[in-house]
């Protein structure tokens, strides 16, 4: 079994073929960008905020509620599509297989502020808040990305398909 590109095959002068396969892409999107903001207030109750020092001379923790006003803002950027491949008689154009693949990528980014107490936050909170937005690779590695399972299944379908001849 061998496979030819139309430039091969022209090139090889071939009589006719037995099948032609035809992969296309019906729809992609590289690069769809959505941003979330969420804003929160948070609350901590009994949190060491000092010590007071009692009338016979010890000190003892004094305790209170903290809160934070916390914002987090949440990038992604999608890239998907859906590639069709058929596998069609070369004498008579019936097709002998026809399938469909998708495939998505999703690429993100979180960073944040906060006004107010730290320690009314949690520890992911301030990894979050000492972050800055990054920006997204480029469309060509969104591309890169999102085609991985399509052509992992694309492969598999093929061999699948010719594994009887």
């Amino acid at each position: 079994m061998r496979f030819y590109t139309p430039t091969e095959a022209e090139h090889e002068n071939l009589p006719y073929i037995d099948q032609y396969l035809r992969i296309q892409f019906d729809d992609f999107v590289v690069g769809e960008t959505h941003l979330v903001t969420n804003i929160e207030t948070l609350t901590k109750d009994s949190v060491v905020v000092g010590s007071v020092t009692l009338e016979n001379g010890s000190k003892v923790d004094a305790y209170n509620t903290v809160k934070a006003k916390l914002t987090v803002n949440h990038k992604e950027v999608i890239s998907n599509g859906l590639l069709s491949m058929g596998v069609f008689d070369g004498r008579t154009n019936a097709v002998l297989t026809h399938q469909k693949f998708n495939g998505e990528f999703i690429w993100f980014s979180e960073w944040g502020s906060f006004n107010g107490d730290e320690r009314a936050l949690t520890d992911e909170q301030i990894k979050i808040c000492n972050s800055s937005e990054v920006p997204p690779p480029p469309p060509q590695d969104l591309f890169v990305e999102f085609t991985r399972p399509i052509y992992s299944q694309l492969v598999t379908s093929i061999n699948s398909f010719y594994a009887g001849y």
